[in-house]
């Protein structure tokens, strides 16, 4: 049993012997030799030594070539090379060595151990650039730009859908990019296709941008505008509206609104009454002049030049009015006086009242002083402004009580004078108003009974407008 149990002993001493002879071996190796499993940017280093390791590792940069997929099947090649790519020692391989966990070296035989170290890769950036702009998918001249789908208007006024082109252009600066990132990462391929680096047409033949213009054309040929100016009429068609066609920023067919203004422009200046000269027939058959500034018909462009762009837009058949700032009495372009309106004649001092051309009123009255200036009722082509009854108003230089008012601005009224006897003649010469017009108050109740808001009143004296 001595003998039995001496041998027992005997063995595991010798083991554990072995068992350290085996570790300390293992500690050696591992101190000069990387793990198995190891591998540094993708390199099997596994036990290999620090210059066993360098020599793969620029073994393999020195081989390396990135695969350019393009657009059609093409395909060509950035090599290490053309770019300067070389390995760099900078330590980082024997620094890794080092980190290995030696002391517990058999627990890592079958692990793996993945190490990525950039700063070993040296690339040229100048050379980099100069790779990839030499690519033949980037020169110019192989490249067909895209080009979106569009309308053409033919000479038969039909319209024709011009396909769009795909090309093979490139967006330049992402494709850059994209290269760029594959020779850092290390990619054996790039498809630029797949990396979304080609630039497309934003307008296709099925685009939805192409159904709503041909519609929006449709309407533009399918309007007929007729204005209507009393004595005259001015048509409006395709004829005109085609010429006016554009296309915006985002490819829809539109009217170009500078063309519409223009066109409206010419309206406004053809058949805009304010401030032109009038040949006005007095109440005893007298043709004067009247030169005014305040009265008369005028296009408001800004809003007609919308409204026009909104009917044509919905393809709109109508006789149309336009849209005016100011309005005259009657739109006619050679009398927008009309046949209803006041007519006061200074000299005289007398005022008629015309509805449809028949005088309805017809009555002496007193006007402003010519004395002085500030006195005097200042002549040429109102309106009535406002209606009112009962109320104080000043005339005479002094708050007076009224009955009946026509309002023409804030401070010329034509109204009854209770207080007054005497209307006519000279009267105004030496007791005139300072402004306003004084009518008897029966004739100026049955004035005030006919004529309405916006009745024009013509003012004037021997023709003379001042």
């Amino acid at each position: 049993m001595r003998t039995g149990r001496k041998l027992v002993i005997g063995l595991l001493m010798l083991l554990i012997f072995v068992a350290a002879g085996v570790y300390i071996a293992g500690r050696i190796v591992f101190q000069y030799h990387f793990f198995p499993g190891t591998t540094i940017n993708g390199m099997d280093c596994s036990l290999m030594t620090v210059e066993e390791a360098e020599s793969l590792i620029d073994r393999e940069i020195k081989t390396y070539a990135l695969a350019v997929d393009t657009m059609y099947h093409g395909r060509e090649a950035i090599t290490a090379k053309e770019i300067g790519m070389g390995y760099e020692p900078d330590g980082t391989v024997e620094n890794l060595l080092k980190n290995q966990n030696i002391t517990a070296w058999f627990t890592h035989l079958t692990g793996r151990f993945d190490h990525t170290a950039e700063s070993i890769i040296g690339i040229s950036d100048g050379m980099l650039s100069w790779a990839v702009d030499s690519l033949d998918c980037m020169q110019d001249k192989n490249v067909t730009y895209p080009s979106d789908a569009h309308i053409v208007i033919e000479d038969d006024d039909t319209f024709t859908v011009v396909p769009e082109v795909e090309g093979n252009a490139l967006d330049w600066d992402k494709a850059r990019e994209v290269i760029r990132n594959a020779v850092f990462e290390r990619k054996s391929e790039v498809n630029l296709e797949e990396e979304g680096c080609y630039l497309k047409p934003s307008i296709t033949s099925d685009s939805q941008v192409i159904e709503e213009s041909l519609t929006r054309l449709q309407n533009y040929k399918d309007a007929w505008i007729t204005y209507d100016f009393a004595d005259s009429t001015e048509t409006l068609d395709w004829n005109t509206i085609r010429d006016w066609v554009t296309t915006d920023a985002e490819g829809y067919s539109t009217l170009d609104e500078e063309k519409v203004r223009g066109y409206v422009k010419g309206l406004a200046e053809k058949y805009n009454t304010y401030g032109t000269d009038r040949s006005f027939l007095t109440y005893d058959n007298r043709t004067i002049n009247i030169n005014d500034a305040e009265f008369g018909w005028i296009i408001d462009e800004d809003k007609e030049t919308q409204e026009l762009m909104q009917v044509i837009s919905e393809g709109t058949v109508d006789v149309r009015e336009p849209v005016y700032s100011q309005s005259g009495g009657s739109r006619v372009s050679t009398d927008d006086l009309g046949m209803t309106y006041i007519e006061i004649d200074l000299m005289y001092q007398r005022l008629v009242y015309y509805e449809e051309g028949k005088p309805l009123v017809d009555t002496s009255v007193i006007s402003g002083s010519p004395q002085y200036d500030y006195m005097t009722t200042p002549t040429g082509i109102f309106k009535v402004a406002g209606k009112n009854t009962a109320s104080e108003i000043s005339v005479d230089g002094m708050n007076r009580n009224v009955n009946y008012a026509l309002e023409l601005n804030n401070a010329l009224y034509i109204c009854d004078a209770p207080w007054r006897t005497e209307f006519g003649d000279d009267v105004y010469f030496w007791e005139g108003t300072e402004g306003s017009v004084l009518v008897p108050t029966d004739a100026m109740a049955s004035l005030f009974s006919y004529a309405d808001e916006g009745t024009p009143v013509v003012i004037y004296d021997e023709g003379r407008i001042r």
